[in-house]
């Protein structure tokens, strides 16, 4: 079996700021089994990530996600599941330019035994203009395509790596609060991104109940009370626009498991899902979790002096491979 170690280097912080990934020469004297723990599904990512970037199509790493990654298997359920929400639509196209940039920041961020996250910001700036470019937030979109499969999985790989980078850190500062439950920081795959996910269904349907009986009131009351839902609930407003025009159906009050059904295929389904999940990641680094995913959690006020994590396990073997 190989062996794959690596160091995780960060600013001190109340959280860390994670900065940077580099490889290690094993010592056999650190070696664990990483089965079940964040640092093997960092691990990996980042060779999935490597072997991407320098243009290597080994299925092995996506085998061994396939066996040990939940995140892998939700992309897998919910890309599948888009279909149904992409089949009236004419899917549009980012553009090669920019498809291009974010290959180009992918590679001058990773070396043959680096990995630079702060090379990486440029991408916030390419995921703005491509929103402007297209016209419409990556926000509940399912109406773009990505055609080129070596990005496709090379941003799947890069949003999964940082996640479970964030959950290294995480249960790094849990075990040194030692289980405080006012100051424990949780981790939600869903909920991290979409922090009113069970709630926003419920405030979808009361916009789709008025767009339903707009046409009855005055148009002065329509147009205030419009403006009003698109400055107090936008997520809801942009919910229910998105799967309309994935239904090509305007006068449906939605059921709200259909919208949360909506929701997760967008989330992990779709190619702007996993961008969004991307910039979002990357806001954190480069802002500091703690100012954009627990920003209304009990934090210590005192620093984290950690800034290194040094890990060194047995890569397991695949047993089942990738169709």
């Amino acid at each position: 079996m190989d062996i794959l170690s690596f160091s995780i280097f960060a600013r001190a912080g109340i959280l860390p700021q994670p900065t940077h990934l580099v490889e290690e020469t094993p010592d056999p004297s650190r070696i664990e089994d990483a089965r079940g723990k964040p640092e093997l599904l960092v691990g990996l990512y980042w060779k999935w990530l490597f072997d991407l970037v320098q243009g290597r199509a080994s299925l092995n790493w996506q085998n061994l996600l396939l066996e040990h990654d939940p995140q892998y298997l939700l992309f897998e359920k919910h890309k599948s599941a888009l279909m149904r929400w992409q089949q009236n639509h004419r899917l549009q196209s980012v553009p090669a330019k920019y498809e291009k940039d974010i290959l180009e920041i992918l590679s001058q961020s990773i070396s043959q035994a680096q990995f630079d996250f702060e090379k990486l910001y440029p991408l916030l700036n390419c995921f703005d203009e491509i929103e402007k470019k297209i016209g419409l937030p990556f926000l509940f979109n399912v109406e773009i395509k990505c055609e080129n499969s070596a990005l496709l999985n090379a941003v799947h790989a890069l949003a999964n790596f940082l996640f479970y980078l964030r959950v290294q850190i995480a249960q790094t500062f849990n075990q040194e609060i030692r289980g405080n439950s006012f100051e424990v920081l949780k981790i939600d795959p869903v909920l991290d991104y979409l922090p009113m996910f069970h709630s926003l269904p419920a405030e979808a349907r009361v916009f789709s109940s008025f767009k339903r009986f707009e046409s009855q009131l005055p148009t002065l009351v329509s147009h205030k009370l419009r403006d009003e839902f698109l400055k107090e609930l936008p997520m809801s407003v942009t919910l229910i626009f998105s799967v309309e025009r994935a239904w090509k159906k305007n006068t449906i009050i939605w059921e709200s498991d259909v919208l949360q059904e909506f929701q997760l295929s967008w989330l992990y389904g779709a190619y702007s899902g996993i961008l969004f999940r991307l910039r979002e990641e990357l806001v954190g680094i480069k802002n500091g979790y703690q100012n954009t995913f627990y920003k209304h959690s009990l934090l210590p006020r005192q620093s984290s002096s950690r800034n290194q994590w040094l890990f060194a396990f047995t890569v397991p073997d695949a047993q089942f491979k990738v169709a």
